[in-house]
């Protein structure tokens, strides 16, 4: 595949001016951003977020046909691909001169090596990347899967959490050497409409319009279900902190703290959509390393959800009931 027709070069080399559709004609040059992980569910939220806070934003994307999907949704947004053999565009990211860094790109599946290269590795060669071209801001994706017993200390539950864990602490040396502002948030469990992951709000509501049995552990894990949108939100506020110099944690939370049991959650579904839920309890056994009860550091400061759960399961349902009828 041709790399090249994924970088449109407008968006690229000198600083673009006002009125080349990245910024509205008459305002201040804005900050230039470059996203990992842009094409993801939580990323391309973020995208959208930045562009009209009128952001110019860089995305770097592996060339597949889904980053080529999102070049044509987002024909604003400079998309610098990943080379072949999984290197990050170096070149186009210095030549993208990016003033701050989100990365949100990350490796979840169970090789550890894979793991560790996507999430340590490629993540620390964007960041030398983006430092060289001139980078002073940085926002990070973290999990509160680094946190297994849900308390203050470092306790992973999968190798991806390790790997988070790992290139937080690059993170530390940093923000010591390289001077930069960096922050870190953790996030909880993320919701939405057209979330293509297939998380746990997804398997109850198609549960529930199907009829069909669904085996579930016990139960009494506690989920923080934060919306999607929310979420954007707090990136943007971390970067606007970060921007005006706010002093942060290294690592602030992103989430509610409102706390519920799956089975409790499963009620609300049930409420909300009218119809119940064939759950099968104790079908499985819960998952090594599942969080009986999350940790959630030190909110970030000047966000809050807004989104209720409520209001969100209802917006799920209402767009699975529009998919459906458009189909």
């Amino acid at each position: 595949m041709d790399h090249r027709g994924l970088i449109d070069m407008r968006y690229c080399g000198s600083k673009p001016v006002a009125g080349d559709g990245l910024a509205p004609v008459g305002a201040s040059p804005a900050l230039r951003v470059l996203v990992t992980g842009a094409s993801g569910f939580v990323g391309e939220n973020v995208v959208r977020g930045l562009l009209a806070a009128g952001y110019r934003v860089g995305a770097v994307l592996r060339p597949t046909a889904r980053a080529v999907q999102f070049s044509q949704r987002h024909s604003r947004v400079a998309v610098l691909p990943v080379g072949e053999d999984g290197s990050p565009p170096a070149e186009a990211i210095q030549v993208f001169q990016p003033d701050a860094l989100i990365h949100l790109a990350a490796e979840t599946g169970l090789d550890a090596v894979v793991t560790a290269k996507a999430n340590v590795l490629f993540a620390l060669q964007v960041l030398e990347h983006a430092i060289g071209g001139g980078c002073r801001f940085v926002v990070n994706a973290g999990t509160q899967s680094q946190h297994r017993t849900g308390n203050p200390g470092y306790a992973p539950t999968d190798h991806y959490a390790a790997s988070k864990q790992a290139f937080e602490d690059f993170l530390s040396a940093y923000r010591l050497h390289a001077q930069l502002s960096i922050v870190t948030l953790r996030l909880s469990d993320i919701y939405g409409p057209n979330d293509p992951r297939g998380r746990i709000l997804d398997l109850l509501l198609q549960a529930q319009a199907s009829g069909t049995a669904l085996p579930l552990s016990p139960g009494e894990q506690q989920l923080d279900l934060v919306h999607v949108s929310d979420v954007a939100e707090a990136f943007l506020a971390a970067l606007q902190a970060l921007v005006r110099g706010v002093p942060l944690e290294d690592a602030c939370g992103v989430a509610t703290g409102r706390h519920l049991s799956l089975r409790a959650l499963v009620k609300v579904v049930e409420d909300i959509g009218g119809r119940r839920i064939n759950a099968q309890w104790g079908a499985l056994a819960y998952r090594t390393g599942v969080i009986m009860k999350p940790f959630v550091p030190l909110p970030l400061p000047g966000w809050t959800a807004k989104t209720t759960l409520e209001e969100g399961i209802a917006e799920m349902i209402g767009s699975r009931r529009g998919v459906r009828a458009a189909t």
